[in-house]
């Protein structure tokens, strides 16, 4: 996971996989476990697709992606009902990542 501006993190993927990489799933679990200690709050995942060119494909897999991180951080605790995800297909940017934002764009303390 990396961190960007605003309190926000970013798994990356490898293009056309809905999975995340294996060694991600500690920093899920942990970062689940941190998120669900924070106050109530809606934790957004936006997640992007590079390809393929078709909006629709790119729309379902960068839905597969939320979902795979969903349970994710599910597993590390994070209740399902306070995550919220938007599959946004293919954007500009290209990117193959799940952007996570926690509640209120600060990060829970540690």
């Amino acid at each position: 996971l990396e961190a960007l501006p605003g309190g926000a993190w970013r798994l990356r993927f490898p293009e056309g996989t809905e999975a995340p990489p294996r060694t991600a799933a500690p920093a899920l679990a942990e970062l689940g476990r941190r998120l669900a200690a924070a106050p109530e709050g809606r934790v957004v995942l936006l997640a992007q697709a590079s390809g393929p060119e078709d909006v629709s494909t790119a729309r379902r897999l960068s839905l597969a992606r939320g979902l795979a991180v969903k349970d994710a951080l599910v597993a590390g605790g994070l209740p399902p009902t306070r995550i919220d995800i938007r599959p946004m297909g293919r954007q500009e940017d290209r990117l193959d990542a799940v952007d996570v934002q926690p509640p209120g764009g600060g990060r829970p303390a540690p």
